[in-house]
């Protein structure tokens, strides 16, 4: 990964660095904490919003606001479950990274 300050390379590493560490091998520790930092704000806030709207809302908005926050809420907690299970996974006894989705 390289250090860089155009926005759109910037992008691009942070993408590299989730592929890796959701799809392709087991992550290190420090990729493991930043993603933990990354996605537990994220996953708390929509569990908030979507209890929000239940107990507040009302209307279409409300109804839209919930399904938002339910879906942020899923996407968040499938990084950290993969991520998280990556890491504690074994490494393979052959050296090779593994290729499991």
């Amino acid at each position: 990964m390289m250090s860089t300050l155009d926005p759109i390379n910037a992008i691009r590493a942070e993408s590299f660095m989730l592929d890796r560490a959701v799809t392709m091998q087991r992550p290190k520790l420090i990729i493991l904490v930043g993603i933990w930092i990354l996605f537990l704000p994220a996953l708390l806030i929509a569990v908030f919003i979507a209890g929000d709207q239940i107990f507040e809302g009302g209307g279409f908005g409300s109804f839209l606001f919930f399904w938002i926050g339910i879906a942020l809420a899923i996407f968040a907690t499938k990084i950290l479950y993969s991520v998280t299970r990556n890491y504690f996974t074994p490494r393979p006894s052959n050296g090779s990274p593994s290729m499991t989705r």
